[in-house]
């Protein structure tokens, strides 16, 4: 299915969007959501069928109840073998949920510099996703 995938997408180019209206404290929200996303559809669509994580097992994970968002990070951890890009994934997901929660339940306002940065590492995250899975993905 890439209907997740394809919210993924829209989530980035929403990102864009409320950057270029100068909502840049929202455009956070969707730069997030659009690397969540994708992890998301990675996992659901693994080459080993056994290996796959269905959508509604991810977002009901036993025993992890309302912690999917760290379920789905650490399935994608555990398969990612290189070590840095496993760091790397693991550092810069938790950096852009840092930055989520702030612009959703704290009273920080982003500037345009700030969610632009944001929005550049939410893509360079989803290139190195896209690289470490590529041989795993159907």
């Amino acid at each position: 299915m890439t209907l997740i995938r394809d919210k993924s997408i829209v989530k980035n180019e929403t990102a864009q969007f409320l950057i270029n209206n100068k909502y840049y404290t929202e455009s956070v929200h969707c730069s997030y959501y659009y690397v969540l996303l994708y992890m998301k559809y990675i996992l659901c669509n693994l080459k080993d069928e056994k290996s796959r994580i269905t959508y509604e097992q991810q977002d009901n994970p036993k025993g992890k109840e309302g912690k999917f968002h760290k379920y789905i990070l650490d399935k994608i951890s555990f398969l990612v073998d290189n070590p840095r890009n496993k760091r790397y994934i693991n550092e810069e997901f938790q950096y852009l949920k840092q930055q989520r929660k702030l612009s959703d339940y704290d009273s920080k306002v982003f500037n345009d510099r700030e969610s632009l940065d944001i929005k550049e590492k939410s893509e360079a995250l989803i290139r190195r996703l896209k690289d470490s899975f590529e041989t795993i993905q159907k």
